[in-house]
């Protein structure tokens, strides 16, 4: 691996991400539907990478997962206390007050 020189302690990491964009082309139930096929990727993706982490920065994405697809968000929940995934999934920029 080629190291440039002075950059020697730069760590760069990835971190999976979705945006859909709820206000778009889509009805929002293609929108709820996009939603449930995303994090059902996310959740394989996670069992297949362990290191994987993934950030969603919608709550409202959250909401139609919990609302529509509740064995994926009950799943993606059980997946954080599992294998101590806390870390590895994060909600980011606002606060989720899905019911």
């Amino acid at each position: 691996m080629r190291i440039w020189q002075g950059y020697e302690d730069v760590i760069a990491t990835c971190i999976g991400h979705t945006h859909i964009d709820v206000a778009w082309w889509w009805t929002v139930a293609q929108t709820r539907e996009k939603v449930g096929r995303s994090f059902a990727t996310v959740l394989k993706l996670m069992d297949e990478y362990p290191n994987y982490k993934f950030m969603s920065s919608q709550p409202q994405l959250y909401a139609f997962l919990k609302k529509n697809v509740i064995r994926n968000y009950t799943r993606k929940q059980n997946s954080a206390s599992k294998r101590n995934a806390g870390s590895r999934k994060a909600v980011c920029g606002s606060r989720q007050t899905a019911t």
